[in-house]
């Protein structure tokens, strides 16, 4: 969602891996290129969609844009993961906003900085957004962390709905607002499997 206005980008309409995003773009193709000199495997699914929004947001000189600031929320879950490490190989200056700051340095090491977030305000990190080129929104509760009794689906909206109104909050206070807010929540269905292990 373009903050003022422009687009809307909806990832991850499928399972968190899906198929590789088509698009014809120099950005894209130069993107790629990059990963695979570097060892990273081309990107795909909810991540390689969520590169091509930031990627076609506002384009540099060289057609792309690299090296901008990246705030991303809910970077230790599935999609953040890859999307972060997808990132940092372009070389762009990602700030992870997290709720356990702590675990994304663990995970991601020099690649970013971590900042902590209580995951429904803007205090402490809000000031990041100023200036940022992009503001990806992945956080909400773990899909995966347990049954899904009616008490634990209030909470895994709710969890979607604070973090959202916060990252909105943030965008508004913002001098200069970011050029793009991209809102992504996976949808996996996966079919009967029984105890079959599943790849995204």
């Amino acid at each position: 969602l373009h903050p003022m206005g422009g687009p809307v980008y909806r990832a991850g309409a499928g399972t968190a891996g899906g198929g590789p995003a088509t698009t014809g773009s120099g950005s894209r193709k130069a993107s790629e290129g990059g990963l695979k000199r570097a060892g990273v495997a081309a990107p795909g699914g909810a991540a390689a969609t969520i590169i091509q929004a930031i990627s076609t947001g506002s384009r540099g000189p060289s057609g792309g844009v690299v090296g901008r600031r990246i705030v991303i929320t809910g970077a230790t879950g599935l999609v953040g993961q890859r999307l972060v490490r997808l990132l940092a190989v372009r070389g762009d200056e990602i700030c992870v906003v997290s709720r356990n700051p702590m675990k994304a340095e663990r995970l991601f090491g020099a690649k970013v900085r971590a900042h902590f977030w209580d995951g429904s305000s803007t205090h402490g990190w809000g000031p990041l957004v100023s200036g940022a080129h992009a503001v990806v929104n992945l956080a909400g509760e773990p899909l995966a962390g347990g049954a899904w009794t009616p008490v634990r689906r209030e909470e895994i909206l709710a969890s979607r709905l604070r973090a959202t109104g916060a990252v909105v909050d943030a965008i508004r206070r913002a001098a200069p607002r970011p050029t793009l807010l991209v809102q992504a929540s996976a949808i996996g269905y996966y079919g009967q499997g029984g105890d079959e292990g599943r790849t995204e």
